[in-house]
């Protein structure tokens, strides 16, 4: 979703505007849930999660079939996640998984996988995590989608870390962050390279955790990062050349950061 926030308003309400006048000529192009859908994903956007949660309520009370309750699911997942709600979350996505067609929508199946992969990262849950890497690789592989790999290699450097596989993550998070720098993905840069130095932090590698921000500050200072995201960050550059950061306090801003993401 692009950042002009504005013009999406003024969209749905001439969308609203026209299902009122229109309404008894019958549907349009669109099923009936999509607006609610694509609303709701606008409202996450702006945080308005309260509001994103009651569309998406609407729209699967209008769902026909099996492949629209999957999108809608998956919607209501990506909203609880970002409330901080991963227990639910990860609900949610068991609640889909039933209603996906892997043969028929290949990306909602790799979405799901990854997703949930994701989630149990975050509960530290990395064992399960870690047995559903492959498939997602493999899903991802077929799509054949750049970023997607990108995503899975990520997801395989969170789940060797949270394993004691520092070698092997340690390896990944320094693909993964070359591969965010060159498709100029700040945000996700930027995520990359405190899990890297959370994981530097954890085995008292202090001088790399330095070299680490030193390297990458002048790359938050360029990219498009909002001025609390870029506070974050300066905390982090801080504690690395005092030699004060430790992984808790990475993981700390971690958070942080995650917040400031969702809410930029």
């Amino acid at each position: 979703m692009s950042d002009d926030h504005d013009g999406a308003d003024r969209a749905f309400a001439e969308a609203r505007r026209l299902e009122e006048v229109g309404g008894a000529a019958g549907p349009g192009p669109l099923d009936g849930t999509r607006r609610f859908d694509l609303e709701a994903s606008l409202r996450r956007d702006q945080r308005c999660f309260d509001e994103a949660l009651r569309l998406l309520g609407e729209a699967l009370s209008r769902a026909k079939d099996a492949r629209a309750k999957a999108r809608i699911l998956l919607n209501r997942s990506a909203v609880l996640e970002q409330m901080g709600e991963a227990e639910d979350a990860l609900a949610v996505l068991q609640e889909a998984a039933p209603h996906v067609d892997g043969d028929a929508e290949p990306r909602q199946l790799c979405v799901l996988r990854f997703n949930e992969a994701s989630i149990l990262c975050d509960l530290d849950r990395f064992a399960e995590a870690s047995l559903l890497v492959p498939i997602v690789r493999d899903q991802a592989v077929r799509l054949a989608n750049q970023g997607d790999l990108e995503s899975v290699l990520w997801l395989e450097a969170k789940t060797a870390a949270g394993l004691g596989r520092v070698d092997e993550a340690l390896k990944a998070y320094e693909q993964v962050r070359r591969a965010f720098f060159d498709r100029q993905s700040a945000y996700n840069y930027a995520l990359a390279t405190l899990e890297e130095a959370a994981l530097f932090a954890s085995e008292g590698r202090t001088a790399k955790v330095k070299a680490l921000a030193a390297e990458a500050l002048p790359i938050f200072v360029v990219k498009r990062i909002h001025r609390e995201g870029l506070a974050t960050l300066r905390l982090f550059v801080q504690a690395a050349e005092s030699e004060a950061l430790t992984a808790e306090t990475a993981r700390r801003l971690i958070a942080d950061l995650k917040k400031d993401r969702h809410g930029a």
